[in-house]
This record gives structure tokens, sequence and C-alpha cells, in this order.
């Protein structure tokens, strides 16, 4: 079976998990399937792990899924979150700003973002644009970092 193809069982299992997180053994069952996404480190899993972000779930829940994202290398990772943002943006605007607000406190994830914004896409552009000009309300002591990469983007 393909990397690919382990990863597509490991996320339809994690999504039968996540239909009811008060059965038996939910916790234990989804840490191991999130270990074996993160030792398989295919970047296929990654906007898959990020379609499940979703304001209905718990947020203990939903860190672990973004903790097991954020193992992957940040240019992997950064590159998929982008590409990714415009539906968590429509899905939840609360964890894409938590998302953008993790990456401006990465260094290197950061760089990788800036490197990205270039030539973005419309779609990913205006989510990132969004995203930061939401984040620059809610969070006031990001602005700096949101105004610096919303002049990129212009």
């Amino acid at each position: 079976m393909t990397s690919n193809g382990r990863c597509d069982v490991l996320i339809r299992a994690i999504s039968r998990l996540l239909v009811d997180p008060d059965q038996q053994d939910f916790e234990s069952r989804l840490d191991h399937a999130l270990e074996r996404i993160d030792a398989l480190q295919d970047p296929a899993c990654i906007e898959a792990l990020m379609e499940m972000v979703d304001d209905g779930l718990d947020d203990l829940i939903v860190f672990q899924l973004v903790h097991t994202i954020e193992r992957f290398a940040d240019e992997t990772y950064v590159q998929h979150l982008i590409s990714g943002l415009p539906a968590i943006w429509s899905r939840s605007p609360r964890w894409a700003q938590l998302l953008l607000l993790r990456i401006l406190n990465s260094p290197s994830a950061l760089a990788q973002l800036r490197a990205r914004i270039y030539g973005l896409p419309d779609p990913q552009r205006s989510a990132v644009r969004d995203t930061l000009k939401a984040l620059k309300s809610s969070e006031p002591q990001f602005a700096d970092r949101a105004n610096a990469l919303l002049s990129e983007l212009s």
C-alpha cells in the first residue's frame, strides 16, 4: 500500500472516531492514529487533517490535529496550510486565525509563509489576507507581524 493509501485509511479511521468522541478508548485510538500519521509523514495527510478542524469539535481534539500537522517540516506544513486555508477560513475563522497565529510565532514557519506569499492564487491570497486582518483585530499584540505580511500581499 502506498503512503497515500495508508494516509487515507488513517484519515477515515480518525473521521469515524470523531463522530463519537465519547466512545470507549477514544483518546488512545486517536493518539495511535495521529502517531501513525506523524510517522508516515505523508503531506497528503495535512490537508485531510485540516479538513477535520471545526468549531464543533472539542478544542483539545483540534489541538491534537494541529500538533500533528505542525510536526511536518515547516516548508511542507506551510505550503499545505496555505492551500487549505480558504476552506478553514470559511468553515472556522477562529481556527484559521489560530493556525496563522502559530505560524507568526515560529520564525522558521513565518519565513516559509513569507517565501510563498508572492504569486499565491486569489483564493489563498484572499484567505491569508482576511485571516490576518481578523487576527490583527482579535490579537493586537500581533498587529505588527500581521501588517508586515499584509503589506507583502498588496
